[in-house]
């Protein structure tokens, strides 16, 4: 199975343009990539494969795009997110996650609808440089070209994803995620928070506050969004890099340092993220299990189409004894019991 690539809007107003209206008052300034980012930051990626920053653009530029964003909702830009399932017995069929609405804006004529978004896709280049800048061995691309903007609006009602990486394999030159939250009303309880989940290492839930921006490594970070309850909006970019799916080690220093029962050439294998990724569905079995029943809630179809695949490949690990073998003894090295640890407002990944 794999996401079905949004389709382009089809309105009869098609040449409408976001009519300019902000609330608050702002400026475009691209140097806050660099204020907003810090050595602090991209030490707490390299560690933990993942970082948090708050007050990434400053409340009024936040605001303008966050507006821009309900107006892409509002005006039926946005198409429901799919998968397309490929089943060997029946044909082809796509399955709808319920209330996510995503609009892909690799397309000049729908970005130039929204002119603060499509200003800040040809800025990005800055932000790729400054990260290469703080951590070189990045080596992120800098062509605006090759990097990926998507809109999203999840209206609530249970909406969520399931656990998936967001470079599952080659082709893929996905390098890090750049995830834009824009929810200035987002209060406990209301949900669609994301998790992230190093490969072994603990869980920790990030709350999509307003103007806070998620960075993590695309290839290897095991992530899923809870079951969100009210409307939520995020703007992702993801950053390419030609040396992406090389199969390197881990990216940053979240590497696996021992497991009981396997040797060091054994755990130097596991820190590649293919490796990792296969062995990923069998590790955390039932983690992929309850996602993927709370993300499809409703969808019989879907729900059991995506649990007959996550169950073949389960299958197609256990059946390999070396590889079960060794499945059993990574899954008793998970954080026990997996609690999910909130981001708190005084760690050192977080700006003030």
């Amino acid at each position: 199975f794999f996401s079905v690539p949004c389709a382009l809007p089809t309105m009869t107003d098609a040449d409408e343009y976001f009519p300019g209206q902000y609330p608050l008052p702002y400026s475009r300034n691209f140097q806050r990539f660099e204020t907003s980012i810090t050595e602090e930051h991209i030490d707490g990626l390299d560690r933990n494969g993942f970082a948090v920053v708050d007050n990434f653009l400053g409340t009024g530029w936040a605001t303008a795009i966050l507006t821009e964003m309900q107006w892409l909702y509002a005006s039926r830009l946005m198409q429901p997110n799919q998968i397309r399932i490929l089943d060997p017995d029946d044909a082809p069929f796509n399955v709808t996650k319920p209330n996510i609405h995503e609009l892909d804006l690799h397309h000049e004529d729908l970005r130039e609808k929204v002119p603060e978004i499509n200003e800040l896709f040809w800025q990005s280049h800055a932000l790729a440089a400054h990260l290469n800048g703080l951590l070189p061995r990045l080596q992120l691309t800098t062509r605006p070209a090759q990097h990926t903007l998507k809109a999203q609006c999840n209206t609530g009602h249970g909406g969520c994803f399931p656990l998936h990486y967001d470079n599952p394999a080659p082709p893929d030159k996905r390098r890090l995620s750049a995830l834009l939250y824009l929810n200035p009303d987002w209060k406990p309880g209301d949900g669609g928070e994301i998790v992230v989940s190093p490969f072994l290492g603990q869980p920790t839930t990030i709350e999509p506050c307003m103007d806070r921006l998620v960075l993590f490594f695309s290839e290897t970070m095991l992530h899923r969004v809870l079951p969100c309850y009210a409307e939520r909006y995020c703007l992702t970019i993801w950053l390419d890099s030609d040396m992406a799916n090389k199969d390197q080690e881990v990216l940053g220093s979240h590497k696996i340092p021992t497991v009981p029962g396997l040797d060091a050439d054994m755990i130097a294998i596991l820190n590649k993220p293919s490796v990792q990724k296969q062995l990923s569905r069998a590790v955390y079995e039932e983690e992929y299990e309850e996602s993927i029943r709370q993300c499809f809630a409703g969808s019989n179809k879907g729900i059991d189409a995506m649990l007959a695949r996550h169950s073949q490949a389960v299958a197609g690990i256990r059946g390999q004894p070396e590889l079960s073998h060794m499945v059993d003894l990574l899954r008793a090295c998970k954080p026990k019991p997996r609690t999910v640890m909130r981001l708190p407002e005084t760690s050192a990944n977080i700006v003030p």
